[in-house]
């Protein structure tokens, strides 16, 4: 599933995570481990992710409010979900748009990349701008109930974010990107 380091070696692995042990020894590092011999790292990689920002074509941001079984919670996200081996990842939030909102995109531009970095967890998310929105709605597999999506100016999203309507999260990093790119120009709703 996941890219290893020459020293990791999988410790459990299912359709959603991997964990790995990495046995570090004096030798492989730059600074001296003061224990032992060597020490033994546990990483968790996720699977990869997609992340949409629909545009509307009102020029606002559609999100989804949605009922997290994990969680036992309800709240605004933007679309998303899990990356699957046999899918790329605008494969991927084609799919999500449709299950979750219930609308496809003409097209996709990758906005925000987060690749996986040697840490203890380690996530690789894609973060899409979705353009020309029609309707087009698939059954979703994950359990998770939309309740209600409504479309946000990019000032409304500023607002919530900075009062932490949304979970702190890579995703809190891309949408405080996309207002600022906004709201300097760089990127046009």
């Amino acid at each position: 599933m996941i890219p290893l380091n020459p020293n990791e070696k999988i410790v459990y692995q299912n359709a959603m995570i991997q964990v790995s042990n990495e046995v570090l020894s004096a030798q492989t590092c730059k600074e001296r481990i003061q224990t032992e011999d060597s020490l033994t790292l546990v990483r968790v990689y996720t699977n990869p992710s997609v992340h949409i920002f629909p545009i509307s074509e009102n020029k606002k941001i559609w999100l989804i409010q949605e009922y997290r079984i994990d969680e036992d919670v309800t709240r605004w996200l933007i679309p998303g979900g899990g990356l699957e081996s046999h899918q790329t990842p605008e494969q991927c939030a084609q799919a999500e748009l449709q299950e979750e909102l219930g609308k496809k995109a003409e097209s996709f531009e990758l906005f925000y990349e987060l690749p996986y970095r040697k840490k203890v967890l380690n996530e690789h998310r894609y973060y899409f701008i979705a353009r020309g929105l029609s309707d087009s709605h698939v059954e979703n597999p994950d359990g998770n109930v939309v309740k209600d999506m409504k479309e946000f100016s990019i000032e409304e999203l500023k607002k919530m974010t900075l009062s932490g309507a949304f979970n702190p999260s890579p995703t809190v990093f891309a949408l405080l990107q996309l207002i600022g790119d906004v709201e300097s120009g760089k990127v046009i709703l």
